[in-house]
């Protein structure tokens, strides 16, 4: 029966999104979590109420076969007037009982209604985990090639700082040099 299935088929996707959903960080985890926590909420109050509605089912059935099998002329012959009055009374029970099958019915209708909503909610959710997550893996690898442009940049930058002193120290030593001449050739005089 779809509806007993259903649950189980709800149970086991969401499980499948908690496991896809443990791979994310920060606040879409987190918000992961909570519809999932919310959407389970539910599902738990779905299956409790599909139980009342099969605890209802059978009650009626079961009040019904032991109303007739207890009834005091169940087995004798009595009167038209008294048959006429059971069978009436036995009516009334079967059209109850079977206005609580049409509400349980109708109640499992709208629960399976309710489990596909979620379904696709789910599946709408996991879509765009997917998504989030190539976008957020394009992300890292732009990241990468930046951090090795940077890394390129601050390499040719010290070595250009290295280059810059090396001049300086050399036009430092040929200032030096002359100086040093300059006087040497002025004490020979």
């Amino acid at each position: 029966m779809q509806s007993e299935l259903l649950p189980v088929l709800l149970q086991d996707a969401f499980e499948m999104v908690e496991l896809q959903g443990r791979s994310l960080s920060g606040s879409a985890k987190t918000s992961l979590q909570a519809t999932l926590r919310s959407y389970r909420a539910e599902l738990s109050a779905l299956r409790t109420r599909l139980k009342e509605c099969r605890s209802m089912q059978t009650a009626s059935s079961n009040d019904c076969i032991r109303e007739d099998l207890f009834s005091p002329a169940g087995g004798s012959q009595g009167s038209d007037a008294g048959e006429r009055a059971r069978m009436l009374t036995t009516s009334d029970r079967l059209i109850k009982g079977n206005e609580r099958l049409k509400n349980a019915h109708s109640v499992t209708l709208e629960m399976e209604g309710m489990a596909a909503s979620i379904l696709n909610d789910l599946s709408k959710q996991r879509e765009t985990l997917m998504r989030s997550k190539s976008t957020l893996s394009y992300a890292t690898q732009q990241l990468d090639v930046s951090r090795r442009v940077v890394q390129a940049m601050a390499r040719r930058a010290a070595t250009n700082k290295a280059v810059l002193y090396l001049i300086i120290a050399l036009i430092g030593g040929v200032l030096l040099l002359t100086a040093w001449s300059q006087t040497n050739v002025a004490a020979r005089r």
